[in-house]
């Protein structure tokens, strides 16, 4: 009677399954293992057949070779609190999309998702998760999240999860969150110093970029970790308070809202290196610290 027997193959050889988005597989000690997750450009998505891919699930704008040139959306509030949807692409002017109500700050993008998500807050500053249709012309209140979400809101690929900012009364105080759109969870996960406005996630180093504002109105980068890391970079000019956003295929290139004294916001080019460019007048009441990129 003879017996079967196994011998491992060398570790390091492929086993790869049909999935392109779950990373290279290989074998290790027997066993196949799981690779490194493609990480996408922004306007990509990632398609198991095809791998990162972009179309029009994932890039409001142009797809040309596989390459997404998105629009950036922002919102703009006029004196009496009346937020509005604008639309705009680098080199051309932001035109309004429509009304979205009173007060709305933050403005985030989910790759695969028709709307967009921003935060509403009403006049006793409780703050609620809206979902923007983008079809419709409309939004719609989702949930409660608490009081002082003034700030920022961006989405994490990586955790499934938003998060925003959230400063008390005299912005002296203000704090990371989460917040879980399926079962709305909200977790306020660390503190960040003070005056901190706009917050976007750079997949490509594994940590938020955000803007704070002195009491001088000049405003600086910081990098933050969820290990708890808030790490200042570099200063980028006064007053920019209007929102942060990636670039689609440059990992060390930012955009950013600025505003003057008088009021007047510009779309502001911000690269790693520390040059900040301004790229598109926008006009006035571009300060809801809403920018993204689609």
């Amino acid at each position: 009677m003879t017996s079967c027997k196994t011998t491992n193959v060398t570790t390091g050889t492929s086993c790869a399954d049909t999935n392109m988005c779950n990373g290279v597989e290989t074998c290790q000690a027997g066993v196949c293992l799981a690779g490194t997750a493609p990480t996408c450009l922004l306007g990509q998505h990632c398609v198991s057949s095809t791998g990162c891919t972009c179309d029009s699930t994932s890039c409001d704008g142009t797809c040309a070779n596989n390459k997404c040139t998105p629009y950036y959306y922002s919102i703009s509030t006029d004196a009496t609190g009346l937020s509005t949807l604008e639309r705009m692409q680098l080199g051309g002017a932001a035109s309004a999309l429509f009304g979205l109500g009173n007060r709305f700050t933050g403005l985030a993008a989910i790759p695969g998702d028709a709307h967009l998500y921003s935060i509403t807050t009403d006049l006793t500053g409780f703050s609620s998760i809206a979902r923007i249709d983008l079809q419709a012309g409309s939004s719609t209140t989702m949930f409660g999240v608490g009081n002082g979400f003034t700030g920022g809101l961006t989405y994490n690929p990586d955790s499934g999860l938003l998060y925003a900012i959230s400063c008390d009364a005299t912005a002296a105080s203000c704090a990371l969150n989460s917040i879980n759109l399926q079962s709305g969870a909200i977790l306020s996960l660390f503190g960040l110093g003070s005056r901190f406005s706009s917050l976007t996630y750079d997949k490509a180093g594994t940590r938020f970029a955000a803007t704070a504002t002195d009491t001088g109105a000049f405003s600086s980068i910081y990098f933050i970790k969820l290990t708890g890391t808030v790490a200042l970079q570099f200063g980028i000019g006064f007053r920019f308070t209007g929102g942060l956003t990636g670039t689609p295929d440059d990992p060390h290139q930012f955009y950013g809202i600025s505003n003057d004294a008088a009021g007047a916001s510009t779309l502001t080019s911000v690269n790693l290196s520390g040059a900040v460019t301004a790229v598109i007048a926008l006009g006035n009441g571009f300060t809801a610290s809403a920018l993204t990129a689609r």
